[in-house]
């Protein structure tokens, strides 16, 4: 069993470029994705962080929110990832995007049940039924991740799913693929909102 303090952290720092509107301030059931998500990471994590870059922390979407500034500004993910590391070096961090409107209660638990039940693996992510690919967006982060991290990005790499990869996270199988479904385009958006009706 893992008795480990757990913090959450919901990147939210990203430019939306592919999207042409932020994607942290759609409405979905009538809040925001990153309201949303905000409130389910709320039942499974002592304390929620939203990360942003310097020049969001006044923006209204994240203002309201507790707000950690990316110490590796325009380094992806894993810029965000290891500013919270660095914030709490002795928690484990419960990492979303703030992009997945079909996250659920359910999908947070098995993965969060999982981690509970699991106090050696180095991190644990979910992943699409039979795929040996790690959603690192939607994962836990331990500490003995930081200087896998940090060599990552000094060395010019930034993908977050490579880090997982190479680190040996354990996969959480996820019943549903629309749990780690992201949105990135205004097709996506619609297309998610048309399967919504």
């Amino acid at each position: 069993m893992s008795d480990r303090r757990r913090l959450a952290l919901i990147l939210a720092g990203g430019r939306s470029r592919r999207m042409g509107e932020d994607k942290a301030a759609i409405a979905v059931g009538g809040e925001t994705l990153l309201d949303r998500t905000v409130a389910l990471a709320k039942e499974f994590a002592d304390d929620v962080w939203v990360s942003v870059s310097a020049d969001q922390t006044k923006e209204s979407v994240r203002a309201r929110h507790a707000q950690l500034i990316d110490a590796r500004s325009g380094e992806g993910p894993l810029g965000g990832i290891l500013t919270a590391l660095d914030h709490d070096s002795e928690a484990e961090w419960l990492v979303l995007a703030c992009d997945m409107p079909g996250l659920t209660r359910e999908g947070l638990g098995v993965l969060v049940s999982a981690a509970s039940e699991d106090a050696t693996s180095i991190a644990l992510a979910s992943a699409a039924a039979g795929s040996d690919l790690p959603e690192p967006l939607y994962a836990i982060w331990r500490p003995e991740m930081r200087d896998r991290v940090a060599d990552a990005l000094d060395a010019g790499r930034r993908c977050a799913r490579k880090c997982l990869l190479q680190a040996g996270a354990r996969l959480v199988e996820v019943s549903s693929d629309r749990e780690i479904t992201n949105i990135n385009t205004p097709e996506e958006r619609d297309q998610w909102m048309e399967a919504q009706r």
